[in-house]
C-alpha cells in the first residue's frame, strides 16, 4: 500500500480527462520515476468550457522493487553572503499583519490590546498608571529624536555598540501618510517586556513584545547572512 506522505502531485490540467493525456502522463513519470496511483477529475460549478474540469494524478516516488531510481550528482556548490536591512517599525497594517501571522491574531482584537497599551496600565510603583505605546493608528514609519537616542542606548547595553548602526531613517510609502504622527513603538525602549511580565496579560505582553522587539530591530546594522545554492 502506498504511504499517503508518498504521494506527489504530478499534474494540474484544466482541461477533461482524455486517454490521449495518458501516454504523456506515463512517460513523464517513467522519466521521474514516479508511479501514477491515482486519477480524479471534479468539475467546477462556476467554470466554462473545459475549465469546467479540474483532473489531478496523484503518485508516489518509485521504491527499488518497482524500478530504478534516479541518482543525482552535486554539481555546483556556490556560497554568497548576503545582507538584510531591518524592516521599519511598525504602521498600523503591518502590526496587524504581524499579529495575525505570528500570533494568530484577528484584526479587532490586535487593536483592542493595542488600544489597552495605549490607554496605559498600572505598572505600580512611581510610575502608576502609564501609557506603553505611541497611538497605535499611523501610517508614519518616523521615530522621534528621543526614540532612535534611546534605541542606540538599549541596543550597546543588551548586545554591545557593533550592533548599533545609529539612526536609521525610514520613508512611508503610503500617499497623504501623516507624518506629523510617529510609527508604533514603546513610549520607553528602556522598558523591555521582560520588566512587564507580570503586569500585563498574557495577550497584552505579547503584543507588547513584538512592537519592542521591531521598533528596536529597526535600529539596529543588516543581518549578515550566507546563502548556500547546491
Amino acid at each position: 500500500m502506498t504511504d499517503p506522505a508518498d504521494l506527489v502531485e504530478l499534474d494540474l490540467a484544466r482541461t477533461p480527462l482524455e486517454d490521449t493525456h495518458l501516454p504523456q502522463l506515463a512517460g513523464l513519470s517513467k522519466l521521474n520515476t514516479l508511479v501514477l496511483d491515482d486519477t480524479k477529475q471534479l468539475e467546477e460549478a462556476n467554470g466554462r468550457g473545459p475549465a469546467r474540469f479540474l483532473t489531478s494524478y496523484a503518485g508516489h516516488i518509485a521504491n527499488n522493487q518497482e524500478k530504478q531510481g534516479v541518482h543525482f550528482r552535486v554539481q555546483t556548490i556556490q556560497t554568497k553572503r548576503v545582507t538584510t536591512r531591518p524592516s521599519a517599525p511598525f504602521i498600523t497594517s503591518t502590526l496587524q499583519q504581524a499579529a495575525a501571522n505570528q500570533m494568530g491574531f484577528k484584526l479587532r482584537r490586535t487593536m483592542r490590546i493595542a488600544q489597552d497599551l495605549y490607554e496605559g496600565v498600572d505598572i505600580h510603583g512611581a510610575e502608576g498608571q502609564t501609557g506603553l505605546i505611541t497611538y497605535m493608528r499611523t501610517d508614519s514609519v518616523t521615530l522621534s529624536q528621543q526614540a532612535l537616542s534611546e534605541a542606540q542606548s538599549v541596543i550597546s547595553d543588551l548586545y554591545g555598540g557593533e550592533f548599533s548602526e545609529g539612526p536609521r531613517t525610514y520613508r512611508t510609502k503610503t500617499r497623504n501618510a501623516q507624518e506629523a504622527h510617529e510609527a508604533i513603538r514603546p513610549t520607553s525602549l528602556a522598558r523591555r517586556p521582560e520588566s512587564l511580565r507580570n503586569i500585563l496579560s498574557r495577550d497584552q505582553h505579547r503584543l507588547y513584545e513584538l512592537i519592542w522587539q521591531r521598533a528596536l530591530a529597526s535600529q539596529m546594522k543588516n543581518a549578515q547572512l550566507e546563502r548556500t545554492v547546491v
